[in-house]
């Protein structure tokens, strides 16, 4: 019956790839030897249908999904992120893994520093393990650096709402202003241009200096033989006339 259930909720998300289905059951499997949650057989197809769609890779249809199960669009992010932690799930949470999730691992020495100085700063941080401060701080240097990914991914990793992930962006951002982070990334971007400009100067001719340097030894040949020459030719006149 439940692979039936699962068949047909797929059909009305449009998913046809079979691995996510199996991914499905496998994490409805888990849900039911947990026996955690207070939803709805329905409700907990289209939550693992949703976790095996990004955990496969998958195109997941989130406005039909709200349509199929009786969660309110407020909390169904909360269960998504209950059954994520119940199935050990969990997005990255440290600045190193969130790094290599949005491809930018250059960027991991600022993002630390960035949150670092942030923490003496913020007093009220007593949950290191939680992802919204490493996710804010990504975000930031992010766009600092001109990096653009989407705000609802990191939104999501947060675990917070839009509004709360919102005001500590932006607290964030004037954080990162007030000691310089601006001026750190123009201060890197001159380095690059200076170095730039050191590689435009032009390099000597090595082939040219040595075209010199014959052309030189040439004409001092040329010199040497004239002289000696003319020298030859005084003793002969010297001789003709004796």
């Amino acid at each position: 019956m439940a692979n039936q259930n699962i068949a047909n909720i797929s059909k009305r998300l449009n998913i046809v790839d079979s691995y996510t289905k199996k991914k499905c059951e496998e994490f409805l499997r888990v849900l039911q030897t947990k026996n955690m949650l207070k939803l709805s057989d329905n409700d907990k197809i289209v939550l693992c249908l949703d976790l095996a769609a990004s955990f496969m890779g998958s195109s997941f249809d989130k406005g039909t999904a709200l349509q199929l199960c009786s969660i309110k669009s407020s909390l169904y992010e909360n269960q998504l992120n209950t059954i994520k932690k119940i199935l050990g799930l969990d997005d990255p949470s440290s600045i190193a893994e969130l790094c290599v999730k949005f491809n930018c691992t250059q960027l991991k020495d600022d993002v630390e520093n960035l949150y670092s100085n942030y923490r003496k700063k913020d007093n009220k941080i007593k949950d290191d393990a939680h992802p919204q401060y490493a996710a804010a701080a990504l975000y930031t240097v992010c766009r600092l650096n001109n990096i653009k990914h989407p705000k609802s991914t990191f939104t999501s990793i947060s675990h917070l709402k839009p509004s709360q992930w919102s005001a500590l962006t932006t607290e964030f951002e004037n954080f990162a202003k007030s000691i310089g982070f601006e001026a750190a990334k123009m201060k890197r971007k001159k380095e690059k241009l200076n170095i730039c400009e050191d590689e435009d100067m032009p390099l000597v001719d090595c082939k040219s200096t040595d075209a010199d340097s014959k052309s030189e030894e040439v004409i001092e040949e040329y010199e040497v033989w004239k002289e000696r020459i003319l020298r030859e030719a005084a003793q002969a006149l010297e001789e003709g006339k004796e």
